[in-house]
């Protein structure tokens, strides 16, 4: 509970502040010696990647660096293997992947429907629409992905209606170009 993890918080001892490795992701309790806040400081600066890539994203861009660092700090990294299926058609969607490297195919009833690269967004139909996957995503050569889980993508886009409208408008697009291939 959070009344428990704020007992946890220690104090450094006067005159010696709390030293944390950088990569260190923050855990909700701090060690002995280590102060809370301190965790929460090095956790975003240690999302300066996946800032990085997040920022890559034209209609991500206009976010604001606190609304960028959330996003970032509720993602993760996932290097993926050449031949990897990411996401199925028909699976429920609980994240969405920013290309950080790599190519990716996009495969609707089995007909490839799109090449994307670094820089492209998938897997955003099936939460902002709050239905299945709406394609398969094969991973044509190695790379890494950075996976925003869906609350955290969903949450942003609420705070942000100019980005949510955007997102809104390619997905309508994208549904029409399956419509297109089916």
């Amino acid at each position: 509970s959070l009344e428990e993890r704020v007992r946890d918080v220690r104090a450094p001892p006067r005159g010696m502040p709390g030293v944390l490795p950088r990569s260190r992701p923050y855990v909700g309790r701090a060690q002995p010696g280590e102060s809370l806040c301190h965790q929460v400081d090095i956790s975003v600066g240690a999302a300066e990647v996946e800032i990085e890539i997040i920022e890559r994203v034209a209609m991500l861009r206009p976010l604001d660096p606190p609304t960028l660092e959330g996003l970032a700090l509720g993602s993760h990294l996932e290097n993926v293997e050449r031949g990897r299926v990411v996401i199925k058609q028909g699976d429920p969607g609980d994240r969405v992947y920013v290309i950080d490297t790599g190519r990716y195919e996009i495969i609707f009833d089995g007909r490839l429907v799109n090449t994307l690269e670094s820089g492209d967004v998938f897997g955003e139909i099936a939460l902002i629409a709050d239905v299945p996957r709406t394609a398969t995503v094969l991973a044509v050569e190695g790379g890494r992905l950075l996976a925003i889980d869906r609350a955290t993508f969903l949450e942003t886009l609420a705070q942000c209606p100019g980005t949510l409208a955007t997102f809104e408008e390619v997905v309508g697009r994208r549904l029409s170009g399956l419509d297109g291939h089916g």
